[in-house]
């Protein structure tokens, strides 16, 4: 039996209570905390929203590298706190709701760009360009145009606006370089049309991280998060370890990590226009420890680790933290990773890091199991 298996085992063996006689934090105390947890965190991807649409604004009415370099670090900074937000997804929130969820407009993922703006070898490509198809660009527009005929035609969310920042990213050393003067009326071409269009998506962004914001609102005694902790527990319960889980093992560590891994293609980097997809991975696990521990920015909180054993507890909060510090050490730029020879120390620490992420899944998902809680296996 190796270490890690024999960590694993004392874990289960260890005195187990359903409903967590070892610390003084009920369920409904702790789904409280969550549902707190989660209107401040979109609080904050709302604040972070609209300064990127200031910084936006201030690029259109004054194109100028400056102005370019400012909205550039304002997605940057948005993305930081978005990534937080990715583990309240997967159990039919508000985000991604069959019916009402709008996470296909805020994050839609692979992109096509060719279907937004020109890419070399097609410089009258994308939306923008075809004026005679799409007189006017509106925000309506795009969101009937929103993965529409195929799920990389993305017109709206983060990655829009990242290509639109950026550019087409050509280069293994670094992201899209995209010109400031494409935003100059009379130098780029369809400069106007440009603008239209980044606005345009940068306020349904803010918009639509607003919808999913107030449907957190503990101030609305009608809204999702006020009635989250009212549910059965068993339910809310169920609901924060498929978050945890399936962000972990299907998406993370499976779409937007082994794909690449596997394809070694710069068009499978989650955030490849920016060279941001680190960032994106590591803030994922941190929103991940988040939802664990309770604690965020070294402020204590009540998470879901006060309703398992101690050993438990431990052994998750160590199996996570390794996964955040391993992401943490992922060398850059991450496109360079992606492409490494076979053979590569850069190639084996990647694959590295991703069973590391999915062992931090497992468990998250043996952590749920010792409280009842089933999570499937896809």
């Amino acid at each position: 039996m190796n270490m890690r298996a024999w960590v694993l085992a004392s874990v289960l063996l260890a005195p187990f209570f359903p409903t967590a006689g070892l610390k003084a934090a009920s369920r409904e105390v702790v789904l409280q905390s969550y549902a707190s947890h989660v209107y401040a965190t979109y609080s904050a991807a709302s604040e972070t929203a609209g300064k990127l649409q200031s910084a936006v604004n201030a690029l259109i009415a004054q194109p100028s590298a400056d102005n370019l370099a400012a909205a550039q670090r304002a997605w940057l900074d948005a993305r930081v706190v978005w990534g937080q937000t990715e583990v309240f997804r997967f159990y039919e929130g508000p985000i991604d709701d069959a019916s009402y969820g709008v996470e296909g407009m805020i994050n839609a993922w692979p992109l096509d760009e060719s279907y937004i703006d020109y890419v070399v070898g097609a410089e009258n490509a994308g939306i923008i360009n075809q004026p005679g198809k799409w007189p006017t660009i509106t925000p309506e527009l795009l969101i009937s145009l929103n993965e529409n005929g195929s799920e990389t035609n993305v017109a709206t969310g983060f990655h829009a606006i990242e290509f639109l920042l950026w550019g087409q990213d050509l280069s293994a050393t670094g992201p899209g370089a995209r010109p400031y003067t494409d935003y100059v009326p009379g130098t780029g071409k369809n400069a106007e049309r440009r603008a239209t269009y980044l606005k345009a998506a940068t306020d349904l962004l803010v918009k639509q991280i607003a919808v999913v914001k107030e449907a957190w609102s503990p101030g609305d005694l009608n809204s999702y998060g006020n009635k989250f902790s009212k549910q059965a527990s068993s339910e809310a319960l169920t609901k924060i370890f498929k978050g945890m889980y399936a962000l972990l093992t299907d998406e993370l560590a499976g779409e937007r990590m082994y794909t690449g891994y596997e394809s070694q293609s710069q068009e499978d980097e989650h955030s490849c226009f920016s060279d941001n997809t680190k960032t994106d991975i590591v803030e994922n696990i941190r929103g991940v420890l988040q939802v664990w521990t309770g604690d965020v920015n070294g402020i204590p909180g009540l998470g879901a680790d006060e309703l398992v054993s101690p050993a438990m507890a431990k052994f998750v909060t160590g199996e996570l933290t390794t996964a955040l510090e391993a992401a943490e050490a992922l060398p850059t730029p991450y496109d360079s990773l992606l492409m490494a020879p076979e053979g590569s120390e850069e190639r084996k620490v990647f694959l590295e890091t991703i069973f590391m992420v999915v062992d931090a899944g497992t468990a998250v998902k043996e952590a749920a199991k010792s409280l009842g809680i089933p999570l499937a296996t896809n």
